[in-house]
């Protein structure tokens, strides 16, 4: 009924009134839907903590999409380990790949810290629960026999959800720096039950840490471990397979640069549809590396990929606005190249701030103004732009020379 309602609000109390009772008496499919519900806001106000203590509580239950839903919003998380691991022993692969997450990425321990400061967290309620529950239990988590007057008790909107920071950003785990063979048997073993995602995490995982190894001779052994995973995900026609073998041949990651593997692995990924793979495939065609030149096509590619993708696409807007700005495959037009170029800014594209500080400081497409452009440039270079570096020492000298 609940999901049947989508666009008829009048239905959603009834279906809400059966899903708490279901809940309520312990049922894990009443506790999966009462879960989405506050989570998705299916008639509910969004209430993340709260929907994510049902869904943990529909997982204990054995409730398999109560389990793949709480494991991927809690990859980084330690706190449920143990549920983890009995549903991995049943080769449940969501728990596998949590449980290799947790083992490989380990949660930050200051993080950790910023929330013990005497209150109770989201992670604490549930356990309360679990335990037999306490004064403390939230109203929404006691058990029949302990619900009284308060039933009915608001939770707390504002409630942080465990895979959260205090400040309200999602949990970064540091990078490791050193292979933990736990990790790789859990990612292995999901592997074995056919898990394309656990090879491409694996794939990831070595990458990652080879990033962070200085002997050459051990970096270079978890690259090419690294590559035979991503190997492996192409054996499959798996598009993240195509996209990595693209990237290290590109970038020259783990092996020779060659360019024609680069092309060839973009174009078989970019047939899959894949909005960063089509990006890429645009960017060859604006370069004319290895294909022919055809910023006609790419301006097609990006146009169709900017008016249908829901989030943009990194570097689609900086292609889009370098086409309009120098007028390849359309006619110029410095306007519309600023709109593009401020779109990618906004999604922190350091090329696009680097190309905004350009245009104030030459005044094309916008009014002259090196205060703008010395803005724009020391955001790109903050962000890593070669550049930007360069160019906001130029504007300092000349904004120096003006006041002088």
């Amino acid at each position: 009924m609940l999901f049947s309602y989508r666009s008829e609000e009048s239905g959603y109390p009834e279906a809400l009134a059966w899903a708490r009772l279901s809940a309520g008496q312990g049922d894990p499919c009443g506790m999966y839907v009462l879960g989405r519900a506050l989570i998705y806001e299916f008639g509910l106000e969004k209430r993340m903590a709260e929907g994510d203590s049902w869904m943990f509580r529909g997982a204990l239950k054995g409730h398999v999409d109560a389990a793949d839903m709480w494991s991927s919003n809690n990859e980084n998380l330690q706190p449920y380990s143990a549920m983890m691991h009995g549903l991995a022993a049943r080769g449940h692969i969501p728990s596998l790949l949590f449980l290799a997450n947790q083992a490989a990425y380990p949660q930050n321990t200051g993080e950790t810290a910023a929330l013990d400061n005497g209150s109770t967290s989201a992670c604490q309620q549930v356990k309360l629960t679990l335990n037999g529950g306490d004064a403390n239990t939230p109203p929404w988590l006691r058990k029949p026999e302990q619900k009284g007057k308060e039933e009915d008790t608001p939770a707390d909107a504002g409630t942080v959800p465990p895979w959260m920071t205090p400040s309200g950003r999602e949990r970064q785990a540091p990078a490791p720096k050193t292979i933990n063979p736990e990790a790789v048997k859990f990612w292995e073993q999901a592997v074995e039950l056919g898990s394309l995602t656990g090879l491409d995490e694996l794939a990831n995982y070595y990458e990652t840490v080879a990033g962070n190894v200085q002997e050459p001779a051990e970096r270079q052994q978890l690259l090419a471990s690294a590559m035979t995973a991503a190997t492996a995900l192409v054996k499959k026609e798996d598009v993240r397979g195509f996209k990595r073998l693209a990237r290290y041949y590109g970038q020259g990651i783990g092996v020779q640069p060659n360019r024609e593997l680069h092309k060839d692995y973009v174009l078989k990924a970019a047939e899959t549809r894949d909005p960063e793979a089509l990006v890429e495939k645009a960017r060859l065609l604006i370069k004319g590396e290895d294909l022919e030149p055809d910023p006609k096509l790419a301006l097609d590619i990006l146009t169709d990929l900017e008016e249908n993708q829901t989030h943009a696409v990194p570097g689609m807007h900086f292609l889009l606005g370098y086409l309009h700005e120098e007028g390849l495959g359309t006619p110029q037009d410095m306007a519309l190249a600023y709109q593009f170029y401020i779109k990618g800014a906004e999604q922190d594209d350091a090329k696009c701030m680097n190309n905004l500080g350009s245009m104030y400081e030459r005044g094309t497409g916008v009014a002259k103004d090196l205060a703008e452009a010395q803005k724009w440039y020391e955001r790109a270079a903050e962000l890593g732009n070669e550049d930007a570096l360069a160019n906001v020492e130029r504007v300092r000298e000349k904004l120096n020379t003006k006041k002088k």
